[in-house]
């Protein structure tokens, strides 16, 4: 698992996945849109309360970012020729 996604209730939906090593406190110092999630916040996870002044570019380098962190090498070599 790379990214989970949430939405409950009235809250701003929000996505989490991991962030790079030193990643995490920049984020979290940047802007406050980022939050540190519950349970794998501690593993270097970063949540982002997401809306209608989302950054989808800088979403999809974070996700991009998590999943590189997850994969098999071998998918990873299959990114990188495509």
């Amino acid at each position: 698992m790379f990214v989970t996604c949430a939405a409950e209730g009235t809250e701003e939906p929000t996505m989490t996945m991991k962030a790079p090593p030193g990643e995490q406190r920049i984020l979290l110092e940047a802007a406050n849109h980022f939050f540190y999630p519950a349970y794998v916040g501690s593993k270097g996870w970063i949540g982002v309360r997401l809306s209608q002044d989302t950054d989808w570019d800088e979403i999809a380098e974070l996700v991009e970012d998590s999943y590189r962190m997850t994969a098999p090498n071998g998918l990873l070599k299959e990114l990188d020729a495509s």
